[in-house]
């Protein structure tokens, strides 16, 4: 269903459930930081876990940061949702897209954590306490569930506008927070964001890369350089994946003018391979040892040098291929392929 109408009405069948499902992603995302800072953070807790070591515990370092750091973006943009007043449809559909990808995250946390259960993942570290630890993934996926569930009824219901583009981003509504809180117009600074957010994503994901690995190193009581700037690395190459996949979804930042316009091959092919090389840095460096079992080595990884070389490689090659198999793709490629499939 489309309209003409850049807002909807109080009453609008839409709003009920956009709400249930707001505040549900939101609980789901509070039980999920307590949870996760309890089972990361305690080493009497998290050392019955089965999902301690890596593979299974990289997932849970990233989310445990994004998740909440969703969970807070949602509520502070949700203020300015007034239940008598009509709202945009940009930020509704924005909204429960925000509250999907949060609940995604938990959902994958979740059955990574399954997985590691049942591979029995350290097992001969469990103990009284991992039957509870085991449970508590129930009342997570419940909710990641519910969740769900009620954002498939919102988005159904939700109204599209004729143009099929959102008539504003998260940045906007950032705009217009500030100035109904100290009464200050910051129009133009977020302008800037809008028009380069590539680069705004390297510069947040960069910072946020160093936060993390400084924390790990100060919880480990330091590290050498090369294993701190690694650590940086894959931390700042998940946080830009996130960052750039995330704009893609959310629309946190919308290009205006001749920026909207769509990007030729190449700069789209380029922008798949930084996703997907920025994404397999993670993901090489917890899977280090199954990369090197694969080269035919028997020894598990043993050297901050290897380490390494790994992680880089796998994420240098995976984002050519990306490239070759991006820029390769006619422009109405996926298209033709959606039109054969139905």
């Amino acid at each position: 269903m489309t309209t003409d109408a850049l807002e909807i009405p109080a009453g609008h069948p839409a709003r009920r459930p956009a709400a249930w499902a707001l505040w549900c992603s939101v609980l789901t995302g509070v039980v999920f930081t307590a949870w996760a800072y309890a089972t990361t953070q305690f080493p009497s807790i998290s050392a019955s876990t089965p999902w301690q070591d890596d593979p299974y515990h990289g997932m849970i370092s990233f989310t445990e940061f994004l998740v909440p750091a969703m969970t807070a973006l949602l509520v502070v943009r949700a203020s300015l949702w007034r239940r008598g007043q009509p709202q945009p449809v940009f930020r509704i559909n924005q909204l429960a897209r925000g509250c999907l990808v949060s609940s995604a995250l938990v959902a994958l946390t979740v059955l990574t954590d399954v997985v590691a259960t049942v591979l029995a993942a350290d097992r001969d570290r469990w103990d009284a306490k991992t039957p509870g630890l085991i449970a508590s993934l129930v009342p997570l996926a419940l909710l990641a569930a519910a969740s769900f569930a009620l954002h498939r009824t919102a988005l159904r219901q939700l109204p599209q506008t004729e143009s099929g583009r959102p008539d504003g981003d998260w940045l906007d509504d950032l705009a217009e927070l500030v100035h109904r809180i100290a009464r200050v117009r910051i129009d133009r600074p977020l302008g800037f964001v809008r028009d380069h957010i590539v680069a705004s994503a390297v510069l947040l994901s960069a910072l946020a890369g160093i936060g993390v690995a400084s924390m790990q190193a100060l919880g480990e009581g330091g590290e050498t350089p090369l294993l701190y700037g690694m650590s940086v690395l894959v931390a700042f190459g998940g946080f830009l994946a996130f960052c750039l996949i995330s704009n893609a979804v959310l629309h946190i930042a919308v290009p205006r003018g001749a920026e909207s316009a769509r990007p030729g091959r190449i700069r789209r092919a380029a922008r798949v391979a930084v996703i997907a090389g920025a994404l397999t840095l993670p993901a090489a460096a917890v899977l280090r040892d199954r990369i090197w079992q694969l080269l035919g080595h028997r020894a598990e990884v043993d050297s901050v040098g290897t380490y390494a070389s790994i992680t880089l490689i796998t994420a240098l090659l995976i984002g050519l291929l990306a490239f070759a198999a991006a820029a390769g793709m006619p422009r109405g490629g996926r298209r033709r392929a959606a039109s054969l499939r139905t």
